[in-house]
Order: structure tokens, then sequence, then C-alpha cells
């Protein structure tokens, strides 16, 4: 291989390694909300300890959003008003990498609106989309078909190492395809416990 070559492909490395960044809530943005908004394919949006009282929704960006600190220390509270708390979605068709990352957070206060009732009130809804949410508390939320984690449309999510407990309409809900290829969802080592 040419000197040339080998210059080049350090370069593209470095380029590649350069573009993903770190955004801190709250200290680079104010809310987890407007990180996201700004998050790009393959950001991480690292959130500090404390509770953020908002709901948002992430699609089409395979990104990383994780509690600094760990669960116990960072939670995202939906009460704010009704609906999901997260949603993360594709509008193209699903491919299953699972590069969409949520972790470490303590994710409640989704409540389902009686107005709209279907499928509102996770903690996490996903629609078309294969994330990977894994040492999350999806905990205290009301959700319409399940309070904790609620799946559609061709979603192949991997749930590891998460504890789902006290969620009103259930703790995790799947749609299952039966035209799609391979498992609807992938769960590991999860406690899901008390919920209604």
């Amino acid at each position: 291989m040419s000197r040339l070559w080998v210059v080049v492909l350090v370069l593209v490395s470095l380029a590649s390694q350069v573009s993903a960044r770190t955004i801190r809530v709250p200290s680079d943005v104010g809310t987890v909300t407007r990180a996201v908004f700004e998050a790009v394919e393959g950001d991480t949006v690292s959130v500090e300890p404390g509770t953020y009282v908002e709901r948002f929704s992430i699609f089409d960006k395979n990104i990383v959003l994780r509690g600094e600190m760990g669960a116990d220390a960072t939670t995202i509270d939906g009460s704010v008003s009704v609906g999901n708390v997260i949603t993360i979605g594709s509008t193209t068709t699903n491919t299953v990498n699972r590069s969409m990352i949520v972790e470490d957070l303590t994710i409640r206060g989704g409540s389902f609106n009686p107005v709209a009732p279907e499928s509102t009130g996770a903690a996490i809804y996903v629609n078309r989309s294969s994330p990977t949410i894994q040492r999350c508390n999806l905990t205290e939320n009301d959700g319409n078909a399940a309070g904790g984690f609620a799946a559609y449309f061709f979603s192949q999510p991997l749930i590891q190492d998460c504890w789902i407990a006290y969620n009103g309409g259930g703790g995790i809900f799947v749609e299952v395809d039966t035209g799609s290829p391979g498992p609807a969802a992938e769960i590991r080592n999860c406690f899901v416990v008390r919920n209604m």
C-alpha cells in the first residue's frame, strides 16, 4: 500500500472520530429535548444527574442517550403533559441495527391521552425502529397498551438489564408481525414486576 493511501485512510478515520460529539445536558444545552434535536448520527447526549420534566421524540437518528451517573441519579419525567415520555421512530422502513441507544436513565410520568388513547402513555414508545434500551428503570407510567415499553410496526428492539415496574397498562408490549423475519424483540435479564 502506498504512503498516500495510508495517509488518506488515517485522515478519514480521524474525521469520522471527530464528527461524533458529546452534548451534555444541561451544561451544553439546557434541555434533553434540545440536545436530542441538535444531535446528529453518532452523537452522544450525556444527561447530568437530576430530574428533567419533558417529553420528546427521536426520529431517524442513531444516537446514544445516556444518563451520566446511572438510572438512580438521572430521571426523565414526562408528567409535563399527556403522552409517551420518549418516542423513538423511523419515517422509513426499519433496519435492525440497534444503534439508537437509551441507557442509564429512569423514565417515568407517561400518561395516556383519553382523547386519542391508541398506544400512548409509555415510558418508551417505539414505531418502526429497533433501539437498544439498557440499564433503565421504566416506572410509574400509565399506558394504554403498556406503561413501560411499547413497540409497533416491524420494531425489533433489544431491552436488557432494565427494571420495569409499577406501570399501568402492563410492562412490555411488542406487536408481532408474522411476515417479518427474525424475533419481534429480545428481552434479556430484565425485572418486569408489579405492572397492572
